[in-house]
């Protein structure tokens, strides 16, 4: 990989939704060496080695499907956002933005 290239991942994270805590889905990604992850769901706070630089869980969703968390390792310079939700009045949803 360039050495100036960015890894990016982004997670759906609802195969953890039966677990209770999130730390084991946090970890899991930590351990991905990505330098942004977007994660779909409310499902993950924190992740080990990144800061999380947007998020729309204060706002009034759908479903708790609808929320996204963009992170970002923290030796890494980046600002990111996540939209509205945009899209049919039946099929919609927000989208995360990084730079």
């Amino acid at each position: 990989m360039p050495h100036d290239a960015v890894r990016l991942v982004t997670a759906n994270v609802n195969s953890f939704s039966d677990h209770d805590s999130p730390i084991e889905m946090e970890t899991a990604l930590g351990a991905l060496d990505a330098d942004v992850i977007v994660v779909i769901e409310q499902r993950a706070t924190s992740i080990p080695g990144m800061r999380m630089v947007a998020h729309n869980f204060d706002d009034e969703l759908p479903r708790i499907s609808h929320a996204t968390a963009i992170f970002c390792r923290e030796d890494v310079d980046c600002e990111a956002r996540v939209t509205a939700e945009f899209g049919s009045d039946s099929m919609k949803m927000p989208m995360g933005i990084v730079r």
